[in-house]
């Protein structure tokens, strides 16, 4: 069961990603980054795609021992489905595509939101579990 809502939130997150950038991309405003998180590394794109994908291999291959907790589980199928979503841009455009903007706050997108948020999750359960 664990494993079945691993893949459905991950694929969630990819998927309302994937749809709210076709539609940003048609209509709206929005930035190309090819650097990493507040646009650090510019121009590394396919470095940060590369890392993108040997995290994705670690937690395919380590998957059976991440923790059963659903907590740590969801935190993990956020980070995955944010993770891959963005990775599908940085490898079919180039960069990737952000078009949050909250004042000063540099531009980020619905995969950077769940990946945060994933981190966060981790952060909170490990602290917990200690």
């Amino acid at each position: 069961m664990v494993k079945k809502w691993f893949a459905i939130t991950a694929c969630a997150v990819i998927l309302i990603d994937q749809a709210a950038k076709l539609l940003i991309k048609k209509t709206g405003e929005y930035t190309l980054n090819t650097g990493a998180v507040f646009g650090l590394m510019q121009g590394t794109n396919y470095l940060l795609a590369a890392i993108t994908l040997a995290f994705l291999a670690f937690i395919t291959f380590y998957h059976k021992k991440l923790p059963k907790n659903r907590y740590a589980n969801a935190a993990f199928a956020l980070i995955t489905g944010g993770l891959t979503a963005n990775m599908i841009d940085r490898i079919f455009i180039g960069g990737v595509i952000d078009f949050i903007k909250i004042g000063w706050w540099p531009a980020f997108n619905i995969a950077d939101s769940a990946a945060t948020i994933g981190v966060i999750g981790l952060i909170a359960y490990y602290m917990k579990k200690k």
